[in-house]
């Protein structure tokens, strides 16, 4: 990847386009970046790993769904494909407000993810791969969670809040990225340069380079675009992803520029300052009377 943007998974791209995945497989290919291939696909997998090109690589984003035997088949059949890493959702456990219903008039369980998803789900993933593939885990959104995955050996994070879709009152993004990359930090366990440690990538409601900017500041390696490359798609197709991508990254040049650096090395959290009130946990301690109560 030459660029610190990628396009992350989103459902159905037939939605938006006519050739699905295909296009945005093509997308990444011209634009030297990755595309995450989504569980929800209007494609079949073999179809969009056949608009690879030659060397590319494309990671497999994995939903735990209702149907769990469903869920593991696709997840061996992206394997088998080629999948250089599995990235799993952990931010979506629960059907939204809003979402669609079936016609028993009940919410479409054996679409969304499966609220039963456990640390242990997760071991059950990974003994499904070759132990040489990484995994992922898409929107961790605590420290407590960052420091769980990285003890359980995860090869990188992306902090995700789903983009505000799945639970509009979550934390905003970047309060949760601060919270995260500050905890691998102060753990030693986060990944910079070629040490060891856990890889930190922000997915959560990017729109500009400024705002690209800020999550490089905070730690993250890698800034995936979703709802703004599905929009540019439905408006001009390929060449509007392709613009999309090259405006955000002059974007995110000007932004450096302004702040004084021409390297991402030299970022760092030191160079942004809180305008706002940074949200806190509530922390009323094991003897509180509600959580006897829970």
């Amino acid at each position: 990847c030459e660029i610190p943007l990628y396009l992350s998974s989103v459902a159905k791209a037939r939605l938006v386009t006519a050739d699905g995945e295909a296009s945005f497989v093509r997308c990444a290919s011209r634009a030297k970046t990755t595309y995450l291939v989504p569980s929800v696909s209007s494609l079949p997998l073999p179809e969009i790993w056949a608009a690879c090109s030659p060397g590319q690589r494309l990671p497999f984003q994995f939903y735990l769904l209702g149907d769990e035997v469903e869920s593991f088949r696709l997840l061996r059949e992206a394997i088998a494909q080629g999948a250089s890493a599995v990235i799993v959702t952990v931010d979506a456990n629960a059907p939204r407000a809003g979402s669609f219903r079936s016609s028993t008039g009940s919410a479409a369980g054996g679409v969304f993810p499966n609220p039963k998803l456990t640390w242990a789900h997760l071991q059950e993933v990974r003994n499904l791969m070759p132990p040489n593939l990484p995994l992922y885990l898409k929107g961790v959104q605590t420290a407590e969670d960052a420091l769980e995955a990285a003890r359980m050996g995860i090869q990188g994070i992306v902090v995700s809040n789903h983009g505000g879709r799945c639970c509009s009152e979550a934390w905003g993004g970047l309060s949760a990225l601060e919270d995260v990359s500050r905890a691998l930090w102060q753990a030693g366990m986060l990944k910079e340069g070629c040490s060891s440690g856990v890889e930190l990538y922000y997915d959560s409601g990017v729109r500009s380079g400024r705002d690209a900017l800020k999550a490089l500041c905070l730690g993250a390696r890698g800034i995936g675009l979703g709802r703004a490359y599905y929009w540019a798609a439905a408006c001009h197709g390929e060449e509007g992803v392709l613009a999309l991508l090259e405006m955000l990254v002059v974007e995110l040049r000007h932004a450096m520029a302004q702040a004084g650096v021409s390297s991402l090395r030299a970022l760092g959290p030191s160079m942004l300052c809180r305008l706002v009130l940074r949200p806190e946990k509530l922390d009323w301690g094991t003897d509180c009377w509600l959580a006897a109560k829970l």
